[in-house]
């Protein structure tokens, strides 16, 4: 499984939106996101995306 930044919509993709961000994912994958966060931090000069859930630490 991978992350990735796309323009296109599949004809099996869902769409989440959370405070104004919008996330999209195959509808086959919704066993493995359960839980699943993704956060934006921003610590000192380092930024970037957190994603934690049941199976996952970071990224």
């Amino acid at each position: 499984m991978r992350l990735t930044l796309d323009e296109l919509k599949g004809d099996k993709d869902k769409t989440v939106e959370s405070n104004g961000v919008q996330v999209v994912y195959n509808s086959g994958l919704e066993d493995y996101l359960g839980d699943l966060s993704i956060d934006y931090q921003e610590i000192g000069m380092q930024r970037g995306f957190i994603i934690q859930g049941r199976d996952l630490s970071s990224c």
